[in-house]
């Protein structure tokens, strides 16, 4: 797609400028195009590295970013510890409401087959953040297996409310494009920011 216009990724980065000084360590999980980087970058923050399983996004992006890992969070852990670490649009399954559907990723369908997956990459990303880090993610309205997975985490504890007074407020992304005709293009997802920390007490 391209055009794209969002206020997915910049609701997110929102948590973090002004809010966290610019030596703070932050892991862009699943970096993609470097919406997240090229944010982060602008508003002067260096100690950024991004993870992805496409190596293509990876060297196109490569000046927004400290480093840049081709890496599958699932199998491997990240490369040290951080104090944020970014999730937008990972975690993704959203409802397109322009075609009242859901439109979800292989990813999503391979946890749901191999939960083993999803308990190694929520052992990783644990592993990669500080104690007194948190995870900034957003998370597609109604995609209730990824809630409840971390709503009923040992792992995990949800303190958006802690960070963001209006949560419903972080909503919505329009993506834009041009159709296979030419045509204008336009479809709006729905998305919430959520804040995470860690349980500490777990080892």
């Amino acid at each position: 797609m391209s055009n794209e216009v969002s206020n997915h990724w910049d609701r997110l980065v929102d948590q973090i400028i002004g809010k966290y000084d610019d030596e703070v360590t932050i892991a862009d999980l699943g970096s993609g195009r470097g919406e997240v980087g090229e944010l982060l970058h602008e508003a002067g923050y260096w100690k950024v590295d991004a993870y992805d399983i496409n190596i293509t996004k990876l060297e196109k992006r490569k000046p927004l970013y400290r480093n840049t890992y081709w890496h599958n969070l699932a199998k491997k852990q990240l490369f040290g510890q951080y104090d944020i670490l970014t999730a937008a649009g990972f975690f993704d399954w959203a409802f397109n409401t322009a075609s009242r559907g859901w439109s979800t990723n292989i990813q999503d369908a391979d946890f749901k087959r191999y939960p083993d997956d999803w308990d190694k990459l929520m052992s990783n990303l644990y592993n990669g953040l500080k104690d007194s880090g948190v995870m900034i993610m957003t998370v597609p309205i109604g995609r209730y297996w990824v809630e409840t997975n971390f709503i009923n985490s040992p792992l995990w504890e949800d303190v958006t409310g802690d960070h963001i007074k209006h949560p419903e407020d972080y909503l919505g992304r329009v993506e834009k494009w041009k159709n296979w005709q030419g045509q204008d293009t336009s479809a709006e997802y729905e998305y919430t920011v959520k804040v995470m920390r860690k349980k500490i007490h777990v080892k």
